[in-house]
């Protein structure tokens, strides 16, 4: 009897054992249930909210007329991360985002899109392929979670990218003379009829200088300083300066093939000199390099004035912003004689005459010998080139100028001449596509 109860209590001690186990193992799962789902749970919050703010911020790059809306983006994409954060939707929206603690952006990102800082390294920019500001990316500040047992703590965020594709198919230019930099007049004068004179930042002439623009009025967002006569008096700015009108706008296509000096009568394509056509058939010609004095007329042409690559016989077109130097073909008005050309009659270019690569640095000249003129768009966007009027002859313009830095030179009764368009309509941007990518 004592060897039978001996071994019955030493069941009873091993039962407990088993018990003692099979309840802490019990335990220890439940709390990593729990703390699994509230992880689960706060990751899925902070998910929403960086999905949320990259979609609104992308959403919000452009209006429905393709206009570039950055400081929207910007403000949008804060808005609605911080608005479907849960937990912390009440808090300021100052107060959230110092919260940041993202990395510096990586190559290609940058949380000041064309100078306009997004305050935190959260909320970052990059551009597509054609070159146009295209992503959002969206990292919500990190929120602490209890790790095992409490027992330490881990951040967790949520990482978003979006990317908004606009479909270019019509444009809306609020300027017959859009200048995204400073407007440098000295003695120089212009005459704008049937649109206003945008100048983004300063805006400064001499005593014998101005402005007379008919059917609009003359506005800069920088300092005046009041010397010259300008008819009517220039304004100051409300609100935020106009962004680049065809800012959302591809830059025309590139083939590889081998540039060419242009003789006789010419046909579309690569060129390294056009100064030899002594005709032009229609289509765009994508010229590489030098200098480009126009001394024949030319219709349903676009003037594409880029960068290259190679040297010799095998000299190929390539984007400014890839090739080894960003200074690229110039143009530089008529030669001796008068010319008029007229920009692309149909396709996504209808309309334009002149388009400088947005990263050709080479300074520009609408005025060469004689008198040039344009019907149709000239657009020479780069504010760290100066676009002048070099020559002794005259400009005269049918279609809105976009010129990065203009400058202006020679006595006012050669004014420069800008005209409200006459030729077919421009084509309008609206946004096509918005989505994730991340």
């Amino acid at each position: 009897m004592v060897h039978l109860s001996y071994r019955r209590s030493d069941d009873k001690g091993a039962l407990a054992i088993i018990v003692a186990l099979f309840a802490t193992t019990v335990f220890i799962l439940g709390a990593l249930t729990v703390e699994l789902g509230a992880a689960r749970e706060g990751h899925r919050a902070a998910q929403a909210a960086a999905d949320a703010g990259a979609l609104a911020g992308a959403g919000a790059m452009y209006n429905s007329s393709g206009q570039l809306r950055l400081r929207t983006a910007i403000a949008r994409a804060k808005e609605y991360a911080q608005r479907n954060d849960t937990e912390r939707s009440g808090m300021s929206a100052e107060t959230y985002w110092e919260l940041c603690d993202a990395p510096p952006p990586a190559a290609g990102w940058e949380n000041e899109p064309d100078g306009r800082d997004t305050g935190t390294d959260c909320i970052t920019f990059r551009r597509g392929e054609n070159g146009r500001w295209a992503k959002v990316r969206v990292v919500t500040p990190p929120k602490d979670t209890a790790g095992f047992f409490g027992a330490a703590t881990r951040k967790i965020r949520g990482v978003a990218e979006a990317e908004s594709t606009p479909r270019v198919t019509g444009f809306d230019v609020p300027c017959l003379l859009c200048v995204r930099d400073d407007l440098r007049g000295g003695g120089g004068s212009i005459t704008a009829t049937g649109g206003n004179v945008s100048i983004r930042d300063d805006l400064t002439f001499s005593a014998t200088g101005g402005a007379e623009v008919t059917g609009g009025s003359t506005v800069y967002w920088g300092d005046w300083n009041e010397q010259g006569i300008s008819l009517p008096e220039p304004a100051e700015g409300n609100g935020s300066p106009p962004e680049d009108p065809f800012g959302d706008l591809p830059p025309p296509p590139i083939t590889a093939d081998t540039a060419r000096v242009g003789s006789d009568s010419c046909a579309a394509g690569n060129y390294t000199s056009i100064d030899g056509c002594t005709s032009f058939g229609p289509g765009i010609y994508v010229i590489t390099g030098g200098d480009v004095r126009l001394t024949v007329g030319a219709s349903g042409v676009l003037l594409y004035l880029t960068c290259s690559q190679g040297s010799g016989s095998d000299i190929r077109p390539r984007a400014c912003s890839s090739a080894e130097s960003p200074i690229g073909a110039a143009l530089r008005g008529a030669g001796t004689q008068p010319v008029s050309i007229s920009g692309m009659a149909t396709g996504p270019y209808q309309g334009f005459a002149v388009f400088v690569d947005r990263g050709n640095s080479a300074r520009q000249s609408l005025v060469g010998q004689s008198t040039l003129e344009v019907h149709g768009a000239v657009y020479a966007p780069n504010t760290a080139a100066t676009v002048g009027n070099d020559g002794p002859g005259q400009f005269i313009g049918y279609g809105p100028v976009v010129v990065g830095d203009l400058e202006l030179a020679g006595p006012p009764n050669r004014p420069m001449l800008f005209n409200a368009a006459d030729n077919p309509t421009l084509p309008a941007g609206t946004p096509e596509g918005l989505r994730l990518t991340k």
